[in-house]
Formats: structure tokens, sequence, C-alpha cells
């Protein structure tokens, strides 16, 4: 047998013992016995489902005979992983996907039930992957600018290229969001799906729509976004609220998960042409959005910046590429990275989505899906 220490011997850490134990979830965790419970705030020395509760500070003393260290919750798994690393542990360690305390998971769809993690690298904490530069819809001053971009789709064997390189920097990706343009245009998004799941099966895994091509999706997108637990978050623009109550239908016969954003009735301009806000008053509200276009982990305003400059053979940005970095060709680790690109730069000074300072009326317009783009879309 061989013994595991979960840390977490909260709610999910009960149910994992009782699963482990009562052997509900197959072959996974055969021949494994639940020594401990690991704890920041239980007593010490007490006991939960009959299992002894010991504190982190005390893990060196079991470090030995190939114990290993499960997390029984990705709710605590970077904080957890930094602590490991910080009183150096060096005991195998896993996680626990939330997937795995779902109906949803089955061992058939090579979905692990649990993860080995690398304490050597951080987390990615958010990443978006635009696997399609185009939309169905039209929108005045889109963010992602799509009605100015000609139909273009990602590879799938550029996705895998990049899934592999990040995994090298990172052991997870905690919240990773396929998008556009519209992903539903995408003739591969099973694929993409399968492959993100597979690379980075730790990950909040989210397609992020309009949803208007809900009602004319193939049946196959519905069953992998199931069997690989993928989730829809919609952009409620008024189409789609037209739409709403045929798509719940569809998805809640589907058993996928879904949530709408707050409806759209306005869109704010983007760039402050000038670039003379300051940046670190501005960093303070940013969202952090990380995106990954052509092998590019960056803040996507440079993109728009650089979209609109070409488009409307105007210069707005100098430097726009600011806080950059290709992925094939770095050498800095996962550490360094996630630090550079969770600092505020020049570029920020351009950033008008991300001023919440001056709501003024000029800022916003009503949100159309209509007429032929103008850089004043756009543009402060």
């Amino acid at each position: 047998m061989k013994d595991i220490i979960i840390f977490g011997a909260g709610y999910k850490g009960r149910v994992l013992n009782r699963m482990i134990k009562s052997e509900e979830i197959g072959n996974s965790f055969k021949n494994y016995n639940v020594k401990y419970f690991c704890d920041n705030y239980k007593v010490s020395g007490s006991y939960v489902d009959g299992v002894k509760v010991i504190h982190p500070s005390t893990l060196d003393a079991y470090c030995n005979n190939g114990t290993r260290i499960f997390i029984s919750t990705l709710r605590i798994a970077d904080e957890v992983a930094r602590q490991l690393l910080e009183i150096g542990i060096q005991m195998d360690t896993y996680i626990v996907p939330d997937y795995l305390y779902q109906f949803k998971w089955n061992a058939k769809n090579n979905m692990p039930a649990f993860i080995k993690i690398d304490l050597t690298k951080p987390r990615m904490p958010y990443l978006e992957c635009r696997i399609v530069m185009h939309c169905n819809l039209n929108c005045k001053g889109c963010t992602g600018f799509s009605n100015i971009h000609e139909p273009e789709v990602m590879t799938l064997e550029s996705f895998e290229k990049y899934l592999v390189r990040l995994k090298e920097l990172y052991w997870g990706i905690k919240y990773l969001k396929l998008f556009g343009g519209e992903p539903l245009l995408h003739p591969q998004l099973s694929e993409f799906i399968e492959l993100a799941r597979k690379y980075f099966p730790d990950s909040k895994l989210v397609v992020h729509s309009n949803g208007l091509l809900i009602p004319s999706t193939n049946e196959e997108v519905f069953k992998t976004m199931n069997k690989m637990d993928a989730k829809f978050v919609f952009t409620l623009y008024i189409p789609t609220g037209l739409k709403k109550r045929i798509i719940e239908d569809i998805l809640c016969k589907e058993d996928i998960e879904y949530v709408f954003r707050e409806p759209v009735y306005e869109f704010r301009k983007v760039i402050n042409s000038k670039g003379d806000y300051d940046p670190n008053e501005i960093y303070k509200t940013c969202s952090k959005c990380i995106n990954l276009i052509d092998g590019i982990l960056s803040c996507g305003l440079g993109y728009i910046i650089d979209a609109l400059e070409k488009h409307f053979n105007v210069k707005i940005c100098e430097d726009k590429f600011q806080r950059c970095i290709d992925i094939h060709s770095t050498e800095l680790d996962g550490w360094e990275i996630n630090k550079i690109l969770s600092s505020s730069s020049n570029l920020c000074g351009y950033c008008a989505l991300m001023d919440f300072r001056h709501l003024k009326d000029d800022n916003f317009y009503e949100w159309k899906c209509e007429g032929k783009p103008q850089l004043s879309d756009w543009l402060l």
C-alpha cells in the first residue's frame, strides 16, 4: 500500500478520503492508503473522518517511503504549492481536479484522476487563446477587432505547439479561455478542447462565445465539452438575448455548464490616443487578461493598436508590443514571465478600457452591429 497525505481537510478532502476508501473511483487510487490529513486551520493531532491531522510545518518528518501529497481541490492549489515550495518539501505532489468530484469524470475519457505537479514551476493564472480571428457579428468598435480582420483560424498544429511549450514553463493554467472572434466558427473546435484538456487538466476550461451559433453547432462539440468538462461563457448582446431561452434549452439537454455575462447595451472606446494616462493608476483596475497570439504572451491592447494602425494607415503608438514574450525564443522561466506580465508598462497609458476614473458620455456609445468601421469607434 502507498501512503498518501491529503492536503486540505475541508469538504473536498473528506469526500476524497471517502471515495478512496470506498473505491468509488475505480482503480485510480488502488493500493493507496490515506495516512494523514494536512491542514493549516485544523488542530494538529485532531482527527477528521478517523484520520489524524498534521500541520504543514511538520511535513518534513513524513518525507520517506514514497509518501505522496494530494492537494484535495484546485481552489487551494496555488497557495499550497507556494507553501510547499517555501518549506522545501521533496515529496511527490499531486492535485485532484474538480471534475473528479463530478459525475462527468470517467477514466475512459483519458482525464486523469490526479495530476502530478512540478513545484519548481509556477502556475499561469489566466490565458486567452484566440483561435478564430473573424466573427458572425459586426460589432462597432469590436475589442477583438474582428470586424476589420480577414477570416482566419489558428491551426491545430500551432495550438499543440504552444501548449507543449507552455507545459515546459508552467505546471498548470488556472483559467484557460478559447475565444475569438467567434470560436464556434472553428471547424476543429472539438479537437482544440481535447488538446487543451490533455495538456492542462487543471484548468477551468472555457469557450467564450456570443452564443448565436449554438442552435446550428455540431453535436460533437457538445459531446466533447461534456466529456472534457468545458464550460461556455456567453456575452449577452441584444441578438443573443433574443435567443437566450433557445440556447439554454439546448445546453440543458446536453448537460453543458454555461453562464451569461451581464447584458451589453453599450461599448466604450478602447484607446487613449494620447497615451498620457498614469500606467500605475490604470493597472490598478486592469483585468489582467493575458493573450496568446502567434506564440506571443502579452496584453491584447498592443494587437488592437497594431490592427487599427494597419487598417486605417495611422500611427498611434511607437512601442505597442511592450511586455510581449515569445514563448519559443525566451530564456525566461515561468516565474519571471509571470512577474513581467503582472506589472504595469507604458502601454497602460493608452488603455481607455481600464480607465474607470473618466466615465464620460463621449467615452461610450450604443452597441450596434452595423455600419462601416471608423477609427473613432476605438479612439478617444
